[in-house]
């Protein structure tokens, strides 16, 4: 990969080896969390409601119009909880695909 020389700040460094750890966590810990996500697809609709949810609000604070974060935060709060209750109450295993999605 070709690096751009900064004149300020010189040439960039290498990556310090916790760098690396912290890379290689990160990776594992978001595989982890893709397979849980995959697995059940209720999960998945309310991260994708989340990802609204979030959306919505920056479109609205560009318009200037302040929703108060704590109202965000209890309805994100209110949505797992409710969903911890389905699932435990529903006691199914995820739902295996036939095939992977890609």
């Amino acid at each position: 990969m070709e690096w751009l020389f900064n004149p300020i700040s010189g040439p960039p460094s290498s990556p310090s080896p916790s760098s690396k750890w912290s890379s290689a966590s990160t990776t594992s810990s978001a595989e982890a969390i893709s397979a849980f996500v995959n697995e059940r697809p209720t999960v998945k609709v309310l991260a994708l409601s989340f990802l609204l949810l979030v959306g919505f609000s920056l479109v609205a604070e560009g318009f200037h119009q302040e929703i108060p974060k704590g109202y965000l935060y209890f309805a994100m709060a209110f949505s797992v909880f409710v969903e911890m209750i389905n699932s435990r109450i529903r006691h199914v295993t995820p739902v295996r695909l036939k095939k992977p999605i890609t």
